[in-house]
């Protein structure tokens, strides 16, 4: 069967669909979904959960008013939402008010809190990036189709009804919309079926797909920076300036966690060797250049051509220390700038950042890029800061010119440009707002933390409390049921000790030779590949997540780290490297808490923390 384009299953008015075949609706959603999802064959589940929503809704609505107006209501089943990565509400109802209703479908007698969040979602992403829907109202329902199914009631705003009750909730709402608000002359039903994905103009991290070239693992399906498309340019823009004037130039990004750092490096080097610019993207971060790695090969690319764009430090090193006319490169981006290694663990004569300068200084003309977290150093030997980017760079014997974000104030620098500070997360407007409230938990604030916890919950972000891995799996479970396009998945710290612990969460070593295998497995494989994140039974550490993403984090909150009175307890024989081991931890826990896109359950056994972090807004799941 050929790729559809149509971004939906079935589609048209409310009194065409119930005079429709059963048959030909459901071999609609089957051949569509056939057609748009080739490798994720239709499961007897959703097969059994298409007929009787079909079913239940041609039952309910063929004698109904609202299937026989003047004025159509449009139903549309399987609506892919523009620039979510495949997610589908199951159905939308649209009216001729231009008010949109849109419906979860669960075949189950009664609902759950996954159920409702998932909905809420939807109208979330709707709100705020479909380019027709910005300023519509949007009523999110959850439709329990099962015909035993009773439950018509309220929760936490997200209202329920039931195939056995007729879906009195739902049919009274629709009526009521449609009979209290005016016809809208301007609604055109076709024109909003083929709305884009357009941010609404207040969300500065607005989604920008730069990424077109494959399948990159939970960088490219969100992309919700304003700045990081500005930064690419800008970054573009030296690279060009470097090479007609036969400079060296190194130019430093920085930002926070999930501001598009990864984006920046990764399109930077794709733009450059498009213009035939010899360019390689390193990162000292050998699980996310595993995962990239495996990510090209999963899209088709060979293993020579993934390897010949994205390298791990650790090769880098071994091909240029030990061969001085080796130029692979004349453009280089070092992602995860940070974590580069002193000279006392690089294995060179020099740190790993003299290494790359001097590299690039093997060329007439050369730029390094490097990307900078900011709190994210996590392992002894990590020097990678922008002072020493900056002195490293002064102390080569080439002059080099150096560009720096405008909040440096080192003045041994060429230029300042502020579109090199990335300080908007890119995932959505409230994971702004989740950078905040970790910042207020790890420095001990828990009524600030529960202040922004409340506009985090309101903007339909889930932070969820629960001292069960039971209750969190079952959570997520439910939540991405016959979703097959997210990933959801346990981190924890390297340095927790699950012998002394409930919940038997812990991150195992991965050998450097498995560690394609296995993190890129854990991050790209389908939910049903054993290894995939999304089968729940192996945890990923600071390490092996930095610089990924997943769609929605579990979290086992470490015995490393944890609250006693008004004070983080670490314990003594953790991270003894650090002259104050508080400082790392955190940064740990820093990377840990800002990997998910959609949301994040913390599984805590210690009642202290629990506590601690329930002050600090979070839910009990």
């Amino acid at each position: 069967m050929s790729y559809s384009d149509t971004l939906w299953g079935w589609e048209g008015s409310l009194s065409t669909f119930v005079s429709t075949d059963k048959v030909e609706l459901y071999r609609a959603l089957r051949d569509h979904h056939n057609s748009r999802f080739p490798d994720f064959e239709v499961g007897h589940a959703q097969r059994a959960a298409w007929i009787q929503t079909i079913d239940s809704f041609q039952r309910v609505f063929e004698n109904h008013s609202l299937a026989d107006m003047d004025h159509e209501v449009r139903i549309v089943f399987e609506y892919e939402l523009p620039g979510e990565g495949g997610r589908r509400p199951d159905i939308l109802f649209l009216l001729p008010t231009g008010d949109i209703f849109v419906i979860e479908c669960k075949n189950r007698t009664h609902s759950e809190p996954a159920d409702r969040d998932q909905v809420r979602s939807y109208k979330q992403s709707l709100r705020q990036f479909h380019s027709e829907t910005h300023d519509r109202q949007v009523q999110p329902f959850v439709a329990l189709v099962d015909p035993d199914a009773t439950e018509e009631n309220t929760h936490q705003d997200i209202p329920t009804t039931a195939s056995g009750s007729q879906f009195d909730n739902l049919t009274s709402a629709l009526e009521t919309t449609v009979e209290s608000n005016d016809l809208d002359p301007g609604w055109e039903p076709e024109q909003w079926l083929a709305g884009q994905y357009k941010p609404l103009p207040s969300l500065t991290d607005a989604v920008v797909r730069t990424y077109q070239r494959a399948s990159l693992p939970d960088i490219k399906s969100s992309h919700r920076s304003s700045k990081a498309p500005d930064a690419i340019e800008q970054v573009s823009t030296l690279i060009e300036r470097s090479k007609q004037s036969n400079r060296h130039t190194l130019v430093l990004v920085t930002g926070i966690p999930g501001s598009g750092k990864t984006m920046v490096g990764l399109q930077s080097t794709i733009q450059a060797s498009d213009n035939g610019i010899r360019s390689l993207y390193l990162s000292g971060n050998g699980p996310l250049v595993d995962v990239l790695q495996d990510a090209l090969v999963r899209s088709g690319a060979s293993e020579g051509a993934a390897r010949s764009v994205i390298r791990g430090m650790y090769q880098f090193r071994r091909d240029v220390s030990g061969n001085a006319e080796a130029t692979p490169a004349q453009m280089y981006v070092f992602d995860e700038g940070q974590r580069a290694w002193d000279n006392s663990k690089s294995n060179h004569d020099g740190s790993e950042i003299e290494l790359l300068l001097q590299a690039a200084e093997r060329t007439e003309w050369g730029v390094v890029v490097g990307l900078i977290g900011e709190g994210q150093t996590i392992h002894e030997g990590e020097q990678g800061d922008l002072d020493t980017w900056i002195s490293e760079a002064n102390a080569q014997e080439t002059d080099w010119d150096i560009i720096v974000p405008n909040t440096v104030e080192d003045p041994q620098v060429t230029e300042k440009h502020e579109l090199l500070h990335l300080d908007t997360n890119i995932r959505a407007q409230t994971a702004q707002l989740l950078q905040d409230w970790v910042e207020a938990v790890l420095e001990g604030v828990p009524s600030t933390a529960a202040s922004v916890a409340d506009d985090i919950l309101d903007n339909g972000y889930q932070l969820y409390l629960t001292e069960s891995r039971s209750t969190a799996e079952d959570y997520v479970n439910t939540y991405f049921e016959s979703d097959h396009d997210s990933r959801y998945g346990w981190l924890v710290s390297s340095q927790h000790d699950p012998t002394d612990s409930q919940t038997s969460i812990s991150s195992d070593y991965v050998h450097p030779k498995n560690r394609r295998e296995v993190w890129g497995t854990w991050f790209n494989a389908p939910p049903e590949e054993a290894g995939s994140c999304c089968q729940l039974t192996r945890a990923c550490d600071e390490f092996g997540c930095q610089g990924l993403e997943i769609d929605f984090s579990l979290m086992c909150w470490g015995n490393d780290f944890q609250r006693r009175g008004t004070d983080w307890v670490v314990p003594s024989n953790t991270r003894r490297w650090a002259d104050d081991r508080s400082v790392p931890t955190k940064n740990v826990y820093r990377v840990l808490l800002t990997r998910g896109r959609e949301g994040l359950i913390i599984c805590s056994p210690d009642e202290q923390t629990r506590s601690y972090l329930e002050d600090c807004g979070m839910r009990n799941l």
